[in-house]
């Protein structure tokens, strides 16, 4: 499963979440410094603070209901 961010583009076709440039930047930054820094030490470096993945989030949701609706 890749781990890129897909700016501007969310879960397909059924929900689409929008994620802008800026989030893009941030996860990012994070996935390449996440283990090196707390989140504390993480705002700092950067000026942003840490943010969720919004379109992982809701894949995870919604694979999570789907398997739910299934069982």
């Amino acid at each position: 499963m890749s781990q890129k961010p897909s700016p501007g583009t969310g879960v397909y076709p059924d929900v689409t979440i929008e994620q802008s440039h800026q989030e893009a930047i941030v996860l990012t930054l994070q996935r390449h410094h996440s283990s090196n820094l707390s989140h504390a030490d993480f705002t700092r470096a950067f000026g942003v603070a840490p943010v969720e993945d919004s379109q992982r989030l809701v894949g995870l949701q919604m694979l999570s209901a789907l398997i739910g609706a299934t069982e």
